[in-house]
């Protein structure tokens, strides 16, 4: 069952059951928005629009879509919920940008340490260059993979 949302309230259900090739959409709610509601369907980032419920003898809106497999296809997947078409979602907290990955010079000469790592400057900041092979790579770091002289290596700002 996915519920009808309206002003983030549950109102009605709307249940989806094969018939057949067809997936059959019923659904039932309160009359709350006056005697028709554009009922469309939300997923996480996507829409689309399913019907117009109508009132019927019960005094509660009602609908019954029969949709194929290719306009079932144009749907959200999953169905998080149902609610008119025109409500707009809440701006959510969205993810700061990562700074770019730090870059060194590309014409600088890199000095050998003994352990394998290489550092340069660029006369404001120091940089670090650690083999990559020797590196366990945590998740994101690939933005920090530079080739130096055929090699791999991780480059780091110091």
């Amino acid at each position: 069952m996915i519920p009808i949302l309206y002003e983030n309230k549950p109102v009605g259900t709307l249940e989806a059951a094969q018939d057949g090739l067809f997936t059959v959409f019923t659904g039932v709610c309160e009359p709350v928005c006056g005697d028709r509601l554009r009922l469309a369907v939300f997923g996480e980032t996507a829409r689309g629009y399913l019907g117009l419920m109508l009132p019927e003898r019960d005094g509660k809106l009602h609908l019954r879509k029969r949709l194929t497999r290719l306009e079932r296809s144009a749907l959200p997947q999953p169905i998080l919920f149902a609610a008119d078409e025109a409500w707009e979602a809440p701006e959510a907290q969205r993810p700061e940008p990562e700074p770019p990955a730090p870059q060194a010079p590309p014409d600088v000469l890199w000095l050998a340490a003994p352990d394998g790592t290489l550092t340069t400057s660029d006369g404001v900041r120091t940089f670090v260059a650690i083999p990559a092979e020797r590196a366990q790579l945590p998740p994101g770091a690939e933005r920090l993979l530079r080739e130096i002289g055929g090699r791999r290596y991780l480059v780091f700002p110091r």
